[in-house]
């Protein structure tokens, strides 16, 4: 363990990966992406390093997102993105290995569960455990998931966003849907070039979609606002 502490908290995203440990609070926010040269299979950089090479690498140099969608897609990199994130936090000082907990979307298989698991396990984990991103929201929110209140909880991700209704820490209702942030982004600007003109149509088309929200929501005598900045 290092001497600093000896559990991890990791929001394993499709954009980012933040790692928190006990006592000491996030201690790395860093996007989910590695490099690799394709040709000797070696890991070159990793997250924010990384990202800086996406879409201006050379031929034997590739730049990928091992996750998508919320879950692993690349069970190899993902693993080895983890092992580099640790080694990082933790200035290869662990003593014994940490316990860790990772956030996972809420309507996974129990294939991809595992394959977190696993990974988690690889990078150097003692145990493996897994918790609901919105769960895991609704407590960084301050909710209180002892008591028998109610409560709605969303929590709008890279590649998904997250929506669940429950009692305490019982989930009745959860729903998980592919739209997030970055393949959002991805639709507007495939390219990952914001021109004014691609950034007017996304507006518009945001626009469009609120106020058909806010119909909806004025039909059902429900409070509702919308804008943008």
């Amino acid at each position: 363990m290092c001497a600093w502490g000896k559990d991890i908290g990791i929001d394993l995203g499709t954009a980012s990966v933040l790692v928190y440990v006990k006592g000491k609070g996030i201690v790395l926010n860093e996007p989910s992406v590695v490099a690799i040269d394709k040709n000797s299979g070696k890991l070159l950089k990793v997250g924010a390093d990384a990202q800086t090479m996406l879409g201006r690498t050379p031929g034997n140099i590739v730049a990928i997102r091992p996750l998508r969608d919320g879950v692993i897609s690349d069970y190899d990199m993902t693993e080895r993105m983890l092992k580099e994130f640790i080694r990082k936090i933790s200035g290869g000082s662990f003593f014994f290995k940490p316990r860790i907990i990772i956030c996972v979307p809420s309507g996974i298989t129990e294939v991809e569960e595992r394959a977190v698991v696993d990974a988690g396990l690889q990078s150097g984990a003692s145990h493996v455990y897994l918790i609901e991103e919105p769960v895991a929201a609704a407590i960084g929110a301050g909710i209180d998931i002892t008591k028998p209140d109610g409560h709605m909880v969303v929590d709008i991700g890279g590649a998904s966003t997250e929506l669940i209704i429950g009692c305490g820490f019982i989930a009745k209702e959860c729903e998980s849907f592919h739209v997030g942030c970055v393949n959002t982004s991805r639709a507007y600007f495939p390219d990952g070039k914001i021109t004014a003109n691609a950034l007017k149509q996304a507006q518009l088309s945001a626009q469009a979609e609120f106020e058909e929200a806010h119909q909806e929501f004025s039909f059902r005598n429900w409070d509702a606002a919308y804008g943008s900045a």
